[in-house]
C-alpha cells in the first residue's frame, strides 16, 4: 500500500535495500494535528554461512501516528535468520 521497495544486490551473499513509504489508516480522536506519515526504511543483509543471515536495520518516522506534533522517530534492528 504506498510502499516502495528498491533492492539493490552487491554481490550473491549481501542485500541492500532502501524503502519509502507510509500510507495506512488514520489514527487518533479527531482533534490532532494530522499529517502524512512519513517512513524511510533502510537494511543490510550478510550471508554469514549458507541459510544464516545477519542484518541491521534502520528506520526513521516522521509524523508518527499521523500527528505532526510528534517525532521524528528512529528506530534500529538487528536481526539473526537461520533457515533449517
Amino acid at each position: 500500500m504506498g510502499q516502495t521497495q528498491r533492492p539493490v544486490e552487491v554481490r550473491s551473499q549481501v542485500t541492500v535495500s532502501i524503502a519509502a513509504g507510509g500510507l495506512g489508516f488514520f489514527l487518533g480522536d479527531g482533534r490532532l494535528n494530522y499529517a502524512t506519515e512519513q517512513i524511510l526504511e533502510l537494511f543490510y543483509s550478510l550471508a554469514v554461512v549458507k541459510k544464516t543471515y545477519l542484518s541491521l536495520g534502520y528506520q526513521r518516522i516522521a509524523n508518527p501516528g499521523y500527528n505532526r506534533d510528534r517525532g521524528p522517530a528512529d528506530f534500529f534492528s538487528f536481526r539473526f535468520h537461520a533457515e533449517l
